[in-house]
């Protein structure tokens, strides 16, 4: 999906930059947390009367999983190990301290808002911590709920309505209905 495709371009992006690494004889390793919750409400297929799909929503880790194979040679190249690690967060589990406690460098968070929330003012400052937000396109999470560590791999809605004002003024369509 073009989701999990953000996903894999950004994790690239970031993983293409690299750290400076000590040289020792193993080599470091740069972990990667798949952050997500069981139940996620956002994942639930929705079916109509007839039992169509209106909505079957795909989890982002396939991006991130994309990522990681295709960061072995680039890894291989710098003399680093990338490794994805993928949490499913119990219902009622905190999902700050879930990312405290597996310490990695960067984290996909495939969470609903209020969890992205907690973890991006709890842990957003951080230099050592990268947070990638693979979902939400709330404007809020780019203005007052932005923190330093956190990177968005997909447009907010302003981008989106900002682009579709220039595209239409591009061709000269001056009056328009928008649905």
């Amino acid at each position: 999906s073009m989701t999990a495709r953000r996903v894999a371009a950004a994790l690239l992006i970031w993983m293409a930059a690299g750290w400076n690494f000590a040289l020792t004889a193993e080599k470091p390793v740069v972990s990667v947390l798949y952050l997500s919750r069981a139940g996620d409400p956002d994942y639930v297929a929705e079916r109509s009367y007839a039992g169509l799909a209106l909505r079957d929503p795909k989890p982002v880790v396939e991006g991130a999983r994309i990522a990681m194979k295709e960061s072995r040679i680039r890894g291989r190249a710098l003399g680093l190990e990338f490794r994805l690690d993928e949490l499913e967060l119990a219902s009622g589990a905190d999902a700050v301290e879930a990312v405290r406690a597996a310490a990695p460098r960067a984290v996909v968070l495939d969470l609903p808002l209020a969890d992205l929330a907690a973890i991006t003012e709890a842990l957003g400052g951080r230099d050592d911590l990268i947070l990638f937000n693979p979902r939400h396109a709330d404007d809020a999470l780019r203005a007052e709920g932005c923190a330093p560590s956190l990177l968005h791999t997909l447009p907010s809605r302003a981008m989106l309505a900002d682009a579709l004002a220039q595209f239409l003024a591009v061709r000269g369509w001056r009056e328009v209905l928008v649905l």
